[in-house]
């Protein structure tokens, strides 16, 4: 991971919940990662609210760990 990524995920990691969300479906619209652009907005919403799910399942495990 760069030191780029690595910065993003720390200032990712000061955004409220609800910007976390909106940031996260922003970034799966514009990568494409799911190799259609014909997605619609329900499915990348849908898309984005997993991310959201996954990232704050390993965070919340991070600190029970660090505990």
């Amino acid at each position: 991971m760069t030191q780029t990524v690595e910065n993003l995920l720390v200032y990712f990691e000061q955004l409220t919940e609800p910007e976390k969300r909106d940031l996260a479906l922003e970034v799966v619209r514009r990568t494409g990662i799911f190799g259609s652009p014909d997605l619609s907005d329900e499915e990348l919403a849908l898309a984005g609210e997993d991310l959201f799910l996954a990232l704050d399942h390993e965070e919340t495990e991070l600190e029970a760990q660090s505990k």
